[in-house]
């Protein structure tokens, strides 16, 4: 992907950094640390200009872009990179995101259609059924 600018995604957000001088640089990111699975980080950021997630579980980090739909599956693996942590901290957070914006999210490429399908698959496979199905 090249030179890679990652920032934070602070527009239209109503929280406690608002009003503060470092809204505009403050990442915000939802975590599930009761996870089945471990952990699950959710990071709203800009990549490049574009509205985008970072995910990041025990076993992978993926960067979601909202507009687009699609979906980067790096090769960084959380468990590897921090082997005694059950849950990452912004420190560990931060270091994720430092290495993205070395690499240039390097990563296997997903349309929207072949992360629909994977989730349709997903979903077969596990028997999870969305609320409003």
């Amino acid at each position: 992907m090249g030179k890679t600018r990652i920032t934070a995604d602070w527009q239209d957000r109503d929280d406690e950094y608002t009003d503060t001088p470092d809204n505009e640089t403050t990442v915000r990111y939802y975590a599930n640390e009761e996870d089945a699975d471990g952990y699950f980080y959710e990071m709203y950021v800009r990549v490049n200009g574009d509205q985008a997630a970072i995910i990041v579980t025990p076993n992978g980090v993926s960067i979601d872009f909202r507009e687009s739909g699609e979906s980067i599956h790096t090769n960084l693996v959380p468990t590897r990179m921090f082997p005694e942590h059950a849950t990452l901290e912004w420190n560990q957070l931060n270091q994720i995101l430092m290495v993205l914006r070395r690499t240039g999210i390097e990563g296997r490429i997903y349309s929207r259609e072949e992360m629909e399908e994977r989730f349709r698959r997903w979903k077969e496979e596990t028997g999870y059924k969305e609320e409003n199905e």
